[in-house]
């Protein structure tokens, strides 16, 4: 947004016909600038290609932890360090609920010691295995602070009839119907 609120690209912006927005809150954004002829369309660079590879095996770190939990929670991020996408909160919720594993699937570059025993790192995975951290989860979340545009992970999780939680941010609500196919938090 910031670019776009620079006069060159706010003109070049508004000569087009029509600008996409990932998300109702872009268009909100781009709207709060000047910028009118936008429309939203949710949709993502590539398709879900992890619902093909679903393997009944799973992996075997996640199936070890879900017969040791009364549930699986999962947590996707690029960057688990990234204090964007919330990963404090999820260190906070599972000290809150021990009975449930925090699955995070991220690049994990500094240490979180603070992380009780029932968070656990998979590290990052092939978009080609995540069809079955989703099938063996049983909730995902999107904790993030900031506004997301509208995160992947979320429209991922539904394809695999997976609740999501997530914060009422960003381009999250455009993903959650409260209390449909999830639940947003402020």
């Amino acid at each position: 947004y910031f670019y776009l609120r620079m006069s060159g690209y706010r003109r070049c912006a508004l000569s087009y016909d029509v600008v996409f927005c990932a998300s109702n809150d872009v268009k909100a954004r781009l709207n709060a600038i000047g910028i009118h002829n936008t429309l939203v369309t949710f949709n993502i660079a590539e398709p879900l290609s992890c619902a093909i590879s679903f393997n009944d095996e799973g992996p075997s770190d996640i199936k070890r932890i879900k017969a040791s939990f009364s549930g699986v929670i999962l947590f996707v991020a690029t960057d688990l360090t990234d204090e964007a996408k919330g990963f404090r909160l999820i260190v906070e919720a599972a000290k809150r609920l021990k009975e449930y594993a925090f699955m995070c699937i991220g690049e994990h570059k500094k240490g979180f010691t603070d992380a009780p025993s029932n968070v656990f790192y998979a590290g990052r995975i092939v978009p080609e295995q995540m069809g079955n951290y989703y099938s063996l989860s049983d909730v995902v979340v999107i904790p993030s602070i900031c506004p997301d545009a509208l995160p992947r992970v979320g429209l991922e999780a539904l394809a695999f009839a997976k609740p999501v939680v997530g914060s009422n941010c960003g381009g999250i609500p455009d993903v959650i119907e409260d209390g449909v196919n999830g639940y947003l938090f402020a």
